[in-house]
């Protein structure tokens, strides 16, 4: 509550405002000026910097169950009440013990946190409100990650469609903040992946530390046009993520930009299903190379009734097993976490070293900045 506290005592005493916030916050609000980024005028930033500062100070228990695990959940989410409070479409209620108590209860080490749907873009339009929730949100993961690097780490939240301010806030994350990698959307404001507006994004971000791999995680969004049966998070999903892929395929995006590997929702959502139909009157080198990349640089989780049906559906087209990871989604509610799970453990195709993989290494190998 310091941060409580200092603002009853400056209201008190006639101080200036700024002179309350505690030397995080005050650092994080002047690091934002500098990039011209005005936390402290928008509706959530008292709240915002009271979650910092309560990270800052806090003392979280970790349950014995999660020191001795040993899975890796790369597709889970982290909702702070800041953030909670102005999503127009709320999951289930979050919090740092929950989400202990989910990996204890799983047997899971380490998670690798993102910001849900819609990300920074909930004031869409509004691209300085944009830029400052990305920037925030980016702020408030950092410090849980430094808090409980064991056991957190995160894919960063880009300001996008506005693409020269996203590529900067990603350059940010992943040098000052310590973020693993970038969490995309399958679109952004109606901009689809693909969509010849993002490609300086895509351009900037390859060739920034051109040496190393960059990982994209890329959950779905709402569809831009609304359906007439609208069943976003048990359909719709589906089809936004098979959408992305096509987008990054026809644009040359996946081809272009070599130094970026992907991780899609939901063991590739819909995508399975039109992977033939995609090339059906492409020519046989297109075909050949965009599979290439698809088996090379495309990894696919497991959050989600994934196994042990619709991964098989996947795997037909010779996706390699290693490019397969672990996922639990939480904490939105999407099937039964246990039974999930059971199902990546119960595969009768996949030998134990591939469940052990899935469950772990592989994740590894596609995050190798994660510390466990």
């Amino acid at each position: 509550m310091r941060v409580f506290r200092a603002l009853l005592i400056a209201a008190l005493t006639g101080t200036h405002l700024t002179a309350a916030y505690s030397t995080l916050v005050q650092s994080i609000i002047d690091k934002a000026k500098n990039d011209s980024i005005d936390l402290e005028s928008q509706p959530w930033s008292t709240a915002a910097f009271q979650a910092i500062d309560d990270l800052q100070n806090s003392s979280v228990a970790v349950p014995p169950a999660v020191e001795n695990a040993t899975k890796i959940d790369t597709h889970v989410h982290a909702v702070p009440q800041f953030y909670l409070d102005i999503m127009p479409v709320k999951p289930g209620s979050w919090s740092i013990e929950q989400h202990l108590e989910l990996m204890a209860n799983l047997s899971i080490a380490h998670a690798v946190l993102s910001i849900p749907w819609p990300g920074a873009s909930i004031y869409a339009g509004n691209q300085s409100a944009t830029v400052a929730l990305a920037r925030i949100v980016n702020e408030y993961l950092g410090e849980l990650c430094r808090v409980l690097p064991k056991q957190f780490s995160y894919v960063a939240v880009v300001p996008l469609p506005y693409v020269d301010l996203a590529l900067r806030e990603a350059k940010y994350a992943l040098t000052s903040l310590g973020a693993v990698g970038i969490g995309l959307f399958t679109n952004h404001e109606g901009y689809y992946l693909g969509n010849t507006t993002l490609d300086p994004f895509f351009s900037g971000l390859n060739t920034f530390s051109s040496t190393t791999k960059k990982a994209i995680f890329v959950h779905p969004a709402m569809p831009r046009v609304p359906p007439a049966v609208k069943n976003a998070a048990t359909v719709d999903f589906y089809w936004e993520t098979a959408q992305a892929i096509t987008g990054l395929t026809l644009s040359l995006t996946l081809q272009n930009y070599t130094s970026l590997d992907y991780q899609f929702s939901h063991g590739g959502g819909a995508f399975p299903s039109i992977w033939d139909r995609l090339f059906d009157q492409s020519t046989a080198d297109f075909k050949s190379s965009s599979e290439k990349i698809y088996r090379k640089r495309l990894n696919w989780d497991s959050a989600g009734p994934v196994y042990p049906r619709q991964i098989q559906g996947l795997l037909a087209y010779d996706i390699p097993k290693k490019h397969l990871t672990y996922g639990t989604d939480f904490p939105f509610n999407i099937g039964d976490y246990a039974a999930n799970t059971q199902g990546v453990s119960d595969a009768s195709f996949l030998t134990s070293k591939q469940k052990e993989d899935i469950f772990r290494d592989n994740a590894l190998e596609f995050y190798p900045k994660i510390t466990v």
